[in-house]
């Protein structure tokens, strides 16, 4: 299988003077043509009509859904004070906003979680934006009003949609914003390597906040997991400033009608002391500490009750490609076949495929990736397509559609063929 190299940059000295001691984004406007020089003869009223003049860039995204909160992140073209009016009609009579010790917060980029909300239901929002100056009028700026719903452990039936392995890919991208917006799903699951490498603020925030020309996930909530590609180049460990996962962890767990989803953060594609990952990378410790996690996650009442166990990792445990994630099965596995896990969904290889029970797959030997050792599958396991419309990695949309009763798992291309259909009846579960 052919896999892409991708570009790698440093962090440049200026780069680094945007990011805050408070840890959030304090770039500088992206338009650098719009930065006010006062030595070339600028007024002070036009400096400040300057400032005023925020814009959004691209369109909120609602990331993170539970049946009680919900974030929301959007960027501005220079830092603003930000918040959200929204509500249960399109009034959008409440307000939500961020705020550090008695200060409203003055980033670029905005994340807003809003809490107290009521399972399954519909809210409408608009995000606002206003830049403070001292003896000036603030002009504030609000977006349409949009809609999103609450995820609900009572629902009798739900749907959800994952695609994987975009890789910055901006004509993949519009067909699934398309596909997307046709099947209506109730969240959408972005399984892994959003990003090629992040090297650069601007990177980071065109690939998960402005990934298409259209609304993406303005109204479809977004549930994030990470990818191996999504942890490497100079501005990996700064990606949390851009996004809102879970107590800010990329391994969580949540319930949506009768399914109970774990999501696993499988890291890198290669041990830590492999000279690839250069001494930076920890996985190896972080996938134990998940396995500790894992367990009491699946031990709860609401995991255990569930119709249905599904697990998001990026990795898979079992391809017959050969890349997989040994270290993460090797740790994680009999945790999983011991609470009955139904189905595992992942990308990473570029292929599409679908390994039953029983099959016999190709396990990677880390170290030297020519050899393989042979891995019987004991859970079913779904790996997504690649990065390109068509050809040998060609991308897919998975369409997940469940009740009590029954999960379906629908894999179509992107031209929305359909490629194959699974059924996962309701088992019991001593």
């Amino acid at each position: 299988m052919k896999r892409r190299n991708f570009l790698k940059s440093g962090i440049t000295a200026a780069a680094l003077l945007h990011i805050g001691t408070s840890g959030e984004v304090l770039a500088a406007p992206i338009n650098s043509s719009a930065k006010i020089n006062h030595d070339l003869g600028t007024t002070e009223s036009q400096a400040n009509k300057a400032i005023n003049e925020v814009k959004m860039i691209g369109f909120p995204t609602v990331m993170s859904p539970y049946e009680d909160t919900i974030a929301i992140v959007w960027q501005t073209d220079q830092p603003s004070v930000a918040w959200v009016e929204y509500g249960t009609d399109e009034k959008c009579s409440q307000k939500g906003e961020s705020q550090q010790n008695g200060l409203a917060e003055f980033f670029q980029v905005h994340k807003v979680i809003l809490t107290a909300l009521k399972p399954g239901t519909r809210y409408f929002y608009r995000v606002c934006v206003e830049t403070p100056l001292a003896e000036e009028v603030r002009p504030v700026l609000k977006t349409e009003v949009q809609q999103f719903n609450t995820l609900n452990a009572k629902a009798e039936k739900i749907s959800f949609g994952i695609i994987n392995d975009t890789h910055e890919n901006q004509l993949v991208l519009d067909k699934i914003q398309q596909i997307n917006q046709d099947f209506k799903p109730d969240f959408l699951c972005w399984n892994g390597d959003q990003i090629n490498d992040p090297s650069s603020e601007k990177q980071i925030t065109t690939a998960l906040l402005n990934p298409t020309k259209a609304a993406f996930t303005s109204g479809t909530p977004l549930v994030y997991v990470r990818g191996n590609h999504d942890t490497r180049g100079n501005w990996a460990s700064q990606l949390s400033r851009y996004l809102s996962v879970p107590n800010g962890s990329y391994y969580y767990h949540f319930v949506h009608g009768p399914v109970a989803f774990t999501v696993l953060d499988t890291g890198e594609d290669k041990p830590d002391q492999h000279k690839y990952c250069k001494g930076r990378t920890r996985f190896e410790p972080y996938r134990d500490a998940q396995a500790i996690w894992l367990d009491q996650v699946l031990s709860k009442k609401e995991m255990k009750n569930s119709p249905f166990n599904v697990v998001l990792l990026h990795i898979p445990l079992f391809t017959k490609s050969g890349w997989d994630s040994p270290d993460s099965r090797n740790k994680w596995l009999e945790i999983l076949k011991k609470h009955k896990v139904d189905l595992l969904i992942s990308g990473h290889t570029h292929t599409y495929e679908f390994v039953k029970p029983g099959e016999i797959t190709d396990s990677s030997e880390w170290l030297d990736w020519n050899k393989k050792t042979k891995v019987k599958a004991v859970i079913p396991q779904l790996v997504g397509g690649g990065p390109k419309l068509e050809g040998a990695e060609f991308a897919t949309y998975i369409k997940g559609e469940a009740t009590a009763k029954e999960l379906e798992i629908s894999v179509v291309d992107m031209k929305g063929v359909l490629l194959d259909t699974h059924i996962f009846p309701k088992t019991k579960k001593a």
